[in-house]
């Protein structure tokens, strides 16, 4: 199960999903309590990710949401590749799903 914590105000707020936590009022990722490292996007990717638990989101919607620096749809292709890396040491690379010819999801449960 996801949760999603918001702090007094709109913006700062954190989504914990089993041992993962993300946080972007203190911009940091960690699972099972240690730091993980990520650059700005895949930051960013898995916020979005972690906000829509269980949706497909397509390459187009993501790329919306990431902004500036994607080029293309298949730009979230690498930056997927490259959050799955460094959630691998976790056992949380399988958490991030591709569904076929649609996009990608996030479900830490696995019931997809």
């Amino acid at each position: 199960m996801t949760a999603l914590r918001k702090s007094a105000g709109t913006e700062p707020y954190s989504i914990i999903a089993g041992d993962l936590h993300w946080s972007n009022e203190t911009y940091r990722v960690t699972a099972a309590g240690i730091p993980v490292l990520l650059r700005p996007a895949e930051f960013r990717l898995l916020g979005q990710l972690m906000r829509q638990t269980g949706r497909v989101q397509t390459r187009a919607q993501l790329l919306e949401k990431l902004g500036a620096g994607c080029i293309g749809e298949r730009t979230i292709d690498v930056h997927i590749r490259r959050l799955r890396m460094s959630l691998h040491p976790f056992g949380m690379d399988r958490w991030i799903q591709t569904a076929p010819a649609r996009g990608y999801r996030f479900s830490p449960t696995q019931i997809f």
